[in-house]
């Protein structure tokens, strides 16, 4: 007969099994079993209870009682897993996956990543590392990059300043531009970036072809080539040519060398105008052309004759040999030249200026110097009839008079002077050393203020009158003073004083007295002779007794 097995059934049949089959150590673990099954088949959302177990898909795991060395699952996380509460842990739940430890003392996040947007970060405060994956962008702090190998890098903007090395020789790229140095870091290249300036030491190629025709650019100068040939060439030694056509100086249109020679072949000149250093050719037979002015280096010929420069300019530089002949220059300017060893038959010009007349000049005629010109050597000239002489502060100026024949002056002026005094001589020579001459002196002083007027005999003594600025007048004889006025007003003899034309009777000064001299006669006592006095008119006399 079959019947029906209730619940209450199986529950009595289990439990008889356990008390017979289980050991005695896992009842208690069975009957706490036994109630979770009860609660949780009464509520199927039941999570952890308590410090109850944690279900997963329906299945139910105690705290700490899963040890595995691989656990394979498919699941749905509903709460944050971590592995501490608090403190360095690492956690991850639907909001993405974290990281916290301690730096500097510090609990602070290291690292985090985003699974909705795609952001990450790791690191720690300013230095740490950034994704932006909206932006596709990553941000990597400079402090933080030591040593960086990129393998490309497509597009963006580099900040601060990079290097191939700290020092030496090396590569530098900044802000400001592009640098390099050498091994003794010497600045040898800079670009500007701001500018567009460059400077660089040493040499350099720049080309706009690797070969055939192009454009060479280099220390040593530019060249521009058609195909393998030099066609045009400027070097930095200042030589150079144009339109060659074998690829040399010889063979171009115009060439030139560092001596400043031009050549110009099979070439012609044009809007009638000749610029040139230099013209040479076999046979000129003639010009006829309104020249205006020629500037050149040297005119030369036999003769230039018959013809009129008007208004032209002969300059700088020389007219030599042969002669101008009937040659008439109306208006012109010979100017900063020279006329060597030539001829001028006939000269008509307004003005002559600064230039040098080496050979001798005659003048048959009347040479007239208008007003304001000067004759001038020197610092000396001749100017609106004045003779002017200029010096320094202690040089001597001189005219020499000298016959044709002779070598030695035979009289002179002189001048000299100084901050203090001013003195000018005129002298006749004779011969030996017999001379005269005036002596005049121009001081800052009455005492040194004087002019002499003076013979001088053989023996080198003057004999003249000397007039001084205090008002002393002296009158000397072979360098001895025969009398004198004083600046007191006294005339004062040197000898005796013969009056009135006498020679035998004088006023004398002996023995301490004032005497006469003169012719006496008589014995003692009687008188000798008279000295005579003109009274306003009266004659009266005063005897003299002989002695």
């Amino acid at each position: 007969m079959t019947s029906t097995l209730t619940a209450e059934d199986k529950a009595e049949l289990f439990r008889e099994l356990d008390e017979r089959y289980a050991p005695a150590t896992a009842l208690h673990d069975l009957d706490r079993l036994r109630g979770w099954q009860r609660k949780v088949s009464a509520d199927g959302s039941f999570g952890r209870i308590l410090n109850g177990p944690q279900w997963l898909d329906g299945v139910a795991v105690r705290d700490e009682t899963v040890s595995a060395r691989k656990l394979t699952a498919s699941m749905v996380i509903s709460t944050v897993f971590t592995t501490a509460e608090d403190g360095p842990r690492v956690a991850f739940s639907q909001a993405g996956f974290e990281a916290y430890g301690e730096v500097n003392a510090v609990l602070e996040r290291t690292f985090w990543v985003d699974p909705n947007s795609g952001d990450f970060a790791f690191g720690h405060g300013d230095d740490s590392i950034t994704f932006d994956a909206a932006q596709g962008k990553m941000t990597v702090p400079a402090a933080i990059i030591e040593n960086l190998t990129i393998a490309q890098v497509g597009s963006g903007i580099i900040a601060g300043t990079y290097g191939t090395g700290a020092s030496g020789a090396r590569v530098e790229l900044s802000p400001s531009g592009l640098q390099a140095y050498n091994a003794s870091n010497d600045k040898t290249f800079e670009l500007s970036g701001a500018a567009g300036d460059l400077s660089m030491t040493g040499t350099f190629i720049i080309q706009s072809a690797a070969s055939g025709s192009r454009v060479d650019i280099r220390n040593t100068g530019i060249r521009l080539y058609n195909g393998s040939a030099v066609r045009t060439q400027f070097l930095n030694d200042g030589s150079g040519y144009i339109g060659s056509t074998t690829g040399v100086p010889s063979g171009a249109a115009i060439s030139w060398g560092t001596n400043g020679s031009v050549s110009i072949a099979g070439a012609f000149i044009e809007n009638n105008s000749i610029t040139a250093g230099k013209l040479n050719v076999s046979t000129l037979s003639s010009i006829s052309a309104d020249i205006g002015t020629i500037t050149a280096g040297s005119i030369t010929a036999n003769t230039i004759t018959t013809g009129t420069l008007n208004g032209a300019l002969l300059g700088t530089n020389s007219v030599s040999g042969g002669a101008l002949s009937n040659l008439t220059i109306t208006g012109a300017k010979i100017a900063n030249g020279t006329i060597t060893n030539a001829k001028i038959d006939s000269l008509e010009a307004s003005k002559i200026t600064a230039g040098t007349l080496s050979a001798n000049v005659t003048n048959t005629g009347t040479l007239t110097i208008g007003t304001g010109g000067r004759i001038q050597w020197g610092n000396n000239f001749i100017a609106d009839g004045i003779v002017n002489f200029q010096s320094g502060s202690s040089e001597t100026q001189h005219i020499y008079f000298r016959r044709s024949t002779g070598t030695v002056p035979e009289g002179w002026i002189s001048h000299s002077a100084t901050s203090s005094l001013s003195r000018m001589y005129i002298w006749s020579l004779g011969t030996g050393s017999r001379s005269a001459g005036i002596f005049l002196d121009g001081a800052s002083t009455q005492a040194n203020t004087q002019a002499r007027f003076f013979a001088r005999s053989d023996g080198g003594f003057d004999t003249g009158i000397y007039a001084y600025g205090t008002g002393r007048v002296q009158a000397l004889s072979t360098g001895i003073t025969a009398f004198e006025y004083d600046t007191t007003g006294r005339f004062i003899a040197a000898n005796n004083i013969f009056p009135g034309g006498q020679t035998s009777q004088y006023l004398s000064f002996r023995n301490s007295r004032i005497g006469l001299n003169g012719t006496l006669s008589g014995s003692a006592g009687a008188v000798a002779t008279y000295i005579e006095l003109d009274i306003n008119g009266t004659v009266r006399k005063i005897p003299c007794h002989a002695v």
